[in-house]
C-alpha cells in the first residue's frame, strides 16, 4: 500500500532510540521507511527540506518527525487518505495531524476522513505528505523564507501554500499523536499541540 509513498523519518541523534523505534513500527508497513538524521551544523529548516528531498524516489513523500505516536491502524488509513487527498482539486499537501479541537456533541467518523482547508491555515508538521515533484519549489521558497525566520517551517510551508493559491487537507480525527518531549528547536512543546481528536479516537498516545 506504500509502494508510491516514500517514508522519510527527520530526527535527531538526541532522540535516537525513539526514532529507532518508530522506524521499526514503521517498516512493518513500509519496508523503505528511512530516517533522516539532523547533521551537525545544518539548521532545522535545512533538515526540513533535507528529509523531504530525500523522498523523491516515489510519487509521494511522507515526512514523520520522531516524536510522534501513530495510530493503531495508521498503516491501511495513511495510504487511502493520501489516494482521496490528492485526488482533490489544488490540494498540494496532506497532513495526517489535526490539531482541531473535537466540537461539544461531535461524533467522530468511524474510519479518518477529510478536512480540506485554505493553504494559509497548514500548521503543524508531524506527519505531512506532498508530491515528491513539488518538493524542490516547496524547499526553495521556506529556505528563502526561514532566512528571516529561522525556525517558522510550519508558517513557511503555509506561506508557500497560499502564494500558489493551493489547498491542504487534514485526517480526521488525527491519525498521529505529538507527544511531549522537547522540540528539535529545543522548546518544550505547547499542551495544545496534542491533538484532542487523537486521544478521543484511540486513547491516550
Amino acid at each position: 500500500m506504500f509502494d508510491q509513498i516514500a517514508v522519510i523519518i527527520r530526527a535527531v541523534r538526541e532522540r535516537a532510540e525513539a526514532a529507532e523505534g518508530l522506524l521499526r513500527l514503521v517498516r512493518l508497513f513500509a519496508p523503505h521507511a528511512r530516517i533522516s538524521w539532523h547533521a551537525p551544523g545544518r539548521t532545522v529548516p535545512e533538515s526540513y527540506a533535507d528529509a523531504l528531498t530525500l523522498g523523491s524516489d516515489r510519487p509521494y513523500v511522507l515526512q514523520l518527525e520522531d516524536d510522534i505516536a501513530l495510530s493503531p491502524r495508521f498503516g491501511e488509513d495513511a495510504p487511502r487518505l493520501v489516494h482521496e487527498a490528492f485526488a482533490v482539486d489544488r490540494v498540494a499537501l496532506l497532513s495526517l495531524y489535526s490539531g482541531r479541537r473535537v466540537k461539544a456533541g461531535e461524533t467522530l467518523p468511524a474510519e479518518p476522513t477529510l478536512e480540506v482547508l485554505p493553504g494559509s491555515r497548514f500548521l503543524m508538521a508531524q506527519a505531512i505528505v506532498m508530491r515528491s515533484t513539488e518538493v524542490p519549489a516547496h524547499n526553495e521558497f521556506m529556505l528563502r523564507f526561514t532566512e528571516i525566520r529561522p525556525y517558522a517551517t510550519d508558517t513557511a510551508t503555509a506561506a508557500w501554500l497560499a502564494s500558489k493559491r493551493l489547498r491542504y487537507a487534514r485526517a480526521w480525527p488525527s491519525i498521529v499523536q505529538h507527544l511531549d518531549v522537547p522540540s528539535m528547536s529545543g522548546h518544550r512543546p505547547h499542551p495544545n499541540r496534542r491533538s484532542q481528536s487523537f486521544d478521543a479516537a484511540y486513547g491516550d498516545g
